[in-house]
């Protein structure tokens, strides 16, 4: 039964740091998109 817990217990934060790192993506896509155009313009 520990084993279970233990298991569960990994699972759920390994669901908890992709759940973040995916909310940070989204937040900063447009911060990101927004750098690229500005060197594409910057460089033609």
């Amino acid at each position: 039964m520990e084993r279970v817990k233990r298991l569960l217990r990994l699972a759920a934060g390994a669901v908890a740091f992709v759940a973040y790192v995916w909310f940070a993506a989204v937040r900063l896509t447009p911060r990101v998109k927004r750098r690229k155009a500005a060197r594409r313009a910057h460089l033609q």
